[in-house]
């Protein structure tokens, strides 16, 4: 096993929450039909909702959308992101924690007395790690470097 150094390959950055994707083709989103989706594709916007339905149907953005309601977008820990377009990423780590924030910047844009303004401004520039190395199965290797860090 070739000695792997993650950490040299992520650089940090802030982004705005819209250039942020949500990763369809993350451990933790696909299944058993699902095919695989290109950087080309990643942005479309059917693409987008199927993959924010499987996570809000999952029940762990419901908790995330009520601790954002009370306590904004915590930068605590970075979003990890792969670059797939001018001003586009795909996030590799995070895909809950993004979905939420999507989620409430959707409910502000339909009624603005529902989110707290303050909580709409943390979205303002997400925390981030921009992932800048060759590995082609990268979201595979992140859910493996996080399930590491949980055991741990």
């Amino acid at each position: 096993m070739r000695d792997y150094f993650f950490f040299k390959e992520l650089q940090p950055v802030d982004l705005p929450l819209d250039y942020l994707y949500l990763n369809p083709d993350h451990p933790g989103v696909l299944l058993t039909n699902w095919k695989y989706i290109p950087d080309s594709k990643i942005d479309d916007i059917v693409i987008q909702k199927e993959v924010q339905k499987l996570l809000e149907d999952g029940g762990l953005v419901a908790k995330i959308i009520e601790n954002m309601k009370i306590y904004g977008f915590l930068s605590m820990n970075r979003v990890i992101v792969r670059k797939f377009a001018d001003e586009k990423y795909v996030v590799l780590d995070d895909n809950p924690r993004i979905c939420a924030a999507k989620f409430l910047l959707r409910k502000y844009e339909e009624n603005h007395a529902s989110v707290a303004e303050e909580v709409i401004q943390s979205f303002g520039a997400i925390p981030c790690l921009l992932y800048t190395g060759t590995e082609t199965d990268v979201s595979f290797l992140m859910n493996t470097v996080s399930q590491y860090f949980a055991i741990k």
